[in-house]
């Protein structure tokens, strides 16, 4: 199952790559309670809301899996900027 929704999200225009977390400790000490994050990173310009990324959202993989799901959020960010090992330089090392 998680291999078909990454197969569909893949499929969206302008898809780069999906990273998924989940959450170690919570407070949260329900039995079978996980916290979950998926992070699907996309070009500037892509094809969100378009046929495939509405296809992505019908597969009936999600439909049973929003259904299990106790609270959701979806958000969307703009690329601000990106960090390469080569822009890292060493800090300076002070003498006491």
């Amino acid at each position: 199952m998680k291999q078909e929704h990454l197969d569909h999200i893949s499929q969206i225009p302008g898809w780069r790559r999906s990273r998924r977390f989940q959450l170690i400790e919570s407070t949260d000490q329900r039995d079978g309670y996980v916290e979950l994050l998926a992070v699907h990173d996309f070009d500037k310009i892509n094809g969100l809301g378009g046929a495939e990324h509405e296809r992505a959202k019908s597969a009936p993989w999600r439909a049973k899996i929003l259904q299990l799901i106790d609270s959701w959020d979806n958000k969307v960010f703009d690329f601000v900027h990106e960090f390469e090992a080569s822009h890292y330089c060493e800090p300076p090392v002070v003498e006491n």
